[in-house]
């Protein structure tokens, strides 16, 4: 796991190394955190590169502007577990209308047993 202060320097690295592919970047619900985790992949070799790092209340930088293609995958952690994305050139959410108090894949979030 790395700090959240070198995120973006390893993604970079991470495509750097031939890992162009960003397969997934998601949310682990960790109690007072939240654990993003990336996957990258070398197309050519099927390798991957693992990256995850604890976020606190400040964010996590974006990496859309050395990964494009970034800019969907951090809609989701962003919506459903409440992680900012510090320079995100794209913020809207994917599915929900408005954000509610506590995103829903939250371990604090309340699961509605009625109709609303």
């Amino acid at each position: 796991m790395i700090v959240v202060e070198d995120w973006h320097a390893a993604c970079a690295r991470a495509l750097a190394d031939g890992f162009i592919v960003l397969d997934l970047l998601t949310g682990i619900d960790r109690g007072d955190a939240v654990e993003v985790v990336a996957r990258f992949v070398d197309p050519g070799t099927a390798g991957e590169c693992i990256l995850s790092t604890l976020v606190g209340p400040d964010g996590i930088p974006s990496i859309c502007d050395i990964h494009p293609g970034a800019g969907w995958h951090e809609r989701e952690p962003a919506e459903m577990f409440g992680v900012t994305f510090s320079g995100s050139p794209d913020p809207r959410p994917l599915l929900l209308r408005s954000m509610p108090e506590i995103p829903p894949l939250r371990k604090a979030a309340v699961l509605r047993t009625e109709p609303a």
